[in-house]
């Protein structure tokens, strides 16, 4: 038990909340231009995380990973994306 609790005190740090909010509006900023996505968007800050501490790096690079795909725009270079929202969208809503 004093492990997890160790764990999140290090985790919730001010500074880890910082990178993870930057991480957030990285993968927002990313996810809404058309041909980049969260793969991309975190293949690109890579570098950016070599002089982060390792807990920060990681924080960082998990506020792209949720923020990324959850831009829903479907831009018109995306016609996959917009062609899965068509078809699922009825499924999540209960519409069969």
């Amino acid at each position: 038990m004093e492990v997890i609790l160790a764990g999140f005190l290090d985790t919730f740090t001010p500074t880890n909340i910082l990178f993870i909010f930057m991480g957030i509006s990285m993968g927002v900023f990313v996810g809404a231009i058309p041909g980049l996505n969260g793969p991309m968007a975190i293949a690109l800050a890579v570098p950016m995380t070599y002089y982060m501490s390792p807990l920060a790096a990681i924080a960082f690079i998990v506020g792209i990973n949720r923020a990324a795909p959850t831009v829903v725009l479907s831009p018109p270079s995306c016609s996959t994306r917009r062609e899965h929202l068509r078809q699922r969208l009825p499924a999540t809503m209960g519409i069969l």
